[in-house]
């Protein structure tokens, strides 16, 4: 019910309201975070604040929406249209996988939420809503797989969807890792970092360039 009645909360007021619980969340997590400070900071009442959202991870789950949203539209997507082989696939793809960063590293606030989420155990809590949210950042991944398996590019030996989540997970994981280290990595280290990871990316998308051994025979009983 809360969920609908956002609506009625002018724009000037939401856009307080996601800023000083974006900056709350960044700075301590889900779990240590104030929801009191954050009301009393964006100038809502408490009773307004519960007119409009159930509890703190309800409005958690709004702001979480809302960056995976504006880095979706941030990132340079129209470049997808621009793949025409080989060269043009990484290319784009190494694009994108480097806009993202910098990104982090442009805004602060951003890097220390997407740390904390991927760190919390809230997507365990509420699966669907959090898969969701995490697809509608990820289009773009979804559309590059699709297009470099029409090119060849991309391996046809899985399925498109277990490319996609596997390539999510490690993005993920490999995002988590370089958040955690980005201010301690020398700006050379965090470059070559950044070009491993790639090259993982590669050769997890890859067709196989070689046959696998040949599978055990399972144990005689």
């Amino acid at each position: 019910m809360a969920r609908s009645r956002r609506r009625e909360l002018s724009e000037e007021k939401k856009n307080v309201l996601m800023q000083v619980a974006l900056a709350e969340f960044s700075a301590h997590g889900f779990d240590k975070s104030s929801y009191n400070k954050i009301i009393e900071k964006s100038g809502l009442s408490k009773g307004v604040m519960y007119y409009y959202y159930d509890n703190k991870e309800d409005l958690y789950f709004d702001v979480l929406h809302r960056v995976l949203s504006n880095m979706e539209h941030q990132l340079p997507e129209e470049q997808l249209t621009q793949i025409v082989d080989d060269v043009s696939f990484w290319s784009v793809f190494q694009d994108i996988s480097v806009a993202f960063y910098q990104l982090f590293e442009e805004d602060p606030l951003l890097a220390g939420f997407i740390r904390s989420y991927m760190s919390s155990g809230l997507r365990e809590q509420r699966p669907e809503e959090y898969k969701a949210a995490e697809r509608l950042a990820f289009q773009w991944l979804d559309q590059l797989i699709h297009k470099g398996r029409e090119l060849g590019v991309v391996r046809t030996d899985l399925p498109e969807s277990m490319l996609f989540v596997t390539m999510l997970s490690v993005i993920q994981a490999t995002d988590l890792w370089m958040l955690e280290h980005m201010e301690t990595l020398a700006p050379d280290m965090f470059q070559q970092t950044l070009s491993h990871v790639f090259h993982l990316f590669y050769d997890l998308l890859s067709p196989p360039t070689q046959a696998y051994p040949t599978p055990l025979s399972p144990p005689a009983t």
